[in-house]
């Protein structure tokens, strides 16, 4: 009986050894629940450091500029001053400009300036003496000092349209006595300014002079000058003698000063322009 008894607790032992053994947990399925912790873990540290990524390049991006911000911070002038840089010029030499050549100097050039006429002058010498000129259809003529008599001065007078290969004599010209200055036109006429001459004019009296083709034409102008106010009010026609000095500047215009011919203090100085002067002579010549 005893034997039995002490059987029987030992089953019971081990029985109970057994259940409890059966409640231990399955290596394999422990395994896969660890994998699956895991995997969990894993992908949550993945997820939490993509999140921490984005936060942080958000943060980076509110935070950091960006490239064109630096560079505009970079190029952004400051208020350091800063010595000013020296730049050096390289000028290159450039030719000095040629003197403006007026129409009639152009048609002067077409005739030979050396060309020596028997009385002694050359064609240039008779330009700069304003007794000599051309126009533009190569004509060009001289007037050369001969003789004269009784209040005139006469002229021989040549022509040539060869370039002053060749020379024609044509008839000689008679002008007035006095103090007389000529001054060869653009448009191959030559201009007259006369003082103290037959009529005793004290003040310039102006004509125009032209040639033809075979012999020198003149054309008084009008009163042109009498009626100009000089510095201090007066008249020109009423200043008394006067001398003067003329600058040509083109066409028919012309400046002019005028000083007291015994103080030689200066009048005054003015510009003309005798286009509608020289018009009305040519159109209407006094008889």
């Amino acid at each position: 009986m005893k034997k039995l008894t002490a059987m029987l607790l030992i089953t019971a032992m081990i029985c109970a050894s057994l259940s409890a053994c059966g409640q231990v947990d399955d290596p394999a399925a422990k395994g896969e629940n660890d994998t699956d912790t895991k995997t969990t873990s894993v992908e949550s540290e993945v997820t939490t450091g993509e999140t921490t990524d984005a936060v942080s390049e958000a943060e980076k991006n509110d935070e950091q500029p960006t490239e064109d911000e630096e560079k505009a911070v970079t190029e952004a002038p400051t208020d350091e001053s800063k010595p000013e840089e020296t730049v050096t010029e390289t000028t290159t030499s450039q030719p000095a400009d040629e003197p403006d050549i007026t129409l009639q100097e152009q048609y002067i050039d077409t005739i030979d300036m050396e060309y020596k006429f028997e009385e002694g002058y050359s064609f240039g010498e008779l330009v700069h003496m304003g007794l000599a000129n051309a126009n533009g259809y190569g004509l060009g003529y001289v007037l050369i000092p001969s003789d004269g008599g009784a209040g005139h001065s006469y002229y021989k007078v040549y022509s040539t349209n060869d370039g002053g290969a060749s020379w024609t004599e044509c008839e000689f010209y008679d002008e007035l006595n006095g103090r007389v200055q000529h001054i060869p036109l653009d448009d191959g006429g030559i201009m007259t300014f006369s003082v103290i001459g037959a009529y005793a004019e004290r003040y310039p009296m102006v004509s125009i002079l032209y040639f033809d083709g075979s012999r020198i034409m003149e054309s008084p102008l009008a009163d042109v000058l009498g009626d100009t106010v000089l510095n201090d009010g007066t008249l020109l026609k009423d200043a008394g003698e006067v001398s003067y000095e003329i600058a040509y500047l083109g066409g028919h215009s012309f400046d002019i000063t005028y000083y007291d011919f015994d103080t030689n203090e200066m009048l005054g100085e003015v510009q003309y322009d005798l286009s509608d002067a020289v018009f009305n002579a040519l159109q209407y010549p006094a008889e």
